[in-house]
């Protein structure tokens, strides 16, 4: 089971599934349980400027560092919607990309 955290939120009473760093680190102890990014502030990536789209994924890439020791190889694409500069640049920080919703467009 993949388990896709919004570093944002992780300790914030705004999305319950996003608990704490001290439960992702339990999680991430089971023997099929796998950790992935999906993003800083679950933006709609594909409207954001190319440096606020950096930051963003650049600031859960740091998080994720300091509370894990490590940046997950799984990244899902908020809203399952990507550009081609964005999976450029996700394309390089994560070994696995992939959409969650059935709905998604594509822009390259």
């Amino acid at each position: 089971t993949a388990y896709q955290i919004l570093s944002g939120l992780v300790g914030s009473e705004m999305c319950i599934r996003d608990r704490s760093w001290k439960q992702i680190q339990e999680i991430e102890k089971e023997p099929y349980a796998y950790i992935g990014n999906h993003s800083h502030s679950h933006g709609y990536l594909v409207d954001l400027e190319k440096k606020v789209f950096l930051s963003d994924i650049n600031t859960s890439i740091k998080i994720f560092n300091q509370h894990l020791g490590y940046n997950p190889i799984f990244f899902s694409y908020p809203f399952g919607e990507y550009s081609k500069t964005i999976k450029d640049f996700i394309s390089k920080n994560f070994d696995f990309r992939f959409i969650i919703e059935s709905n998604s467009k594509f822009s390259d």
